[in-house]
């Protein structure tokens, strides 16, 4: 899913029923804090994260590669899914 569904809403109902799901990520300031200590040489990393909303949270993975070409960090959030799929969602 692109940036639009990043909600905790979507992120808790998709784990709640079990759904892999992969879903571009905001760069916030707190995913500017994250991506602060890692690497920009062009490989995947995670890290465990909270999404969050005023009163409600809910844990997911953050995968994170720095793009060379666009100069940019690509980030996303996910669950049940791993490198591969990631790479699969990086290339659409």
């Amino acid at each position: 899913m692109d940036r639009g569904f990043y909600a905790i809403i979507v992120v808790r109902i998709l784990k709640k029923y079990g759904i892999r799901f992969v879903i571009g990520a905001p760069k916030t300031r707190g995913m500017k804090k994250v991506l602060e200590g890692i690497p920009r040489d062009g490989k995947f990393y995670t890290a465990s994260y909270v999404v969050k909303s005023l009163r409600e949270e809910e844990g997911a993975m953050l995968f994170m590669r720095w793009n060379r070409r666009k100069r940019e960090w690509f980030v996303v959030v996910g669950s049940g899914v791993g490198i591969k799929e990631v790479k699969r969602y990086s290339r659409c």
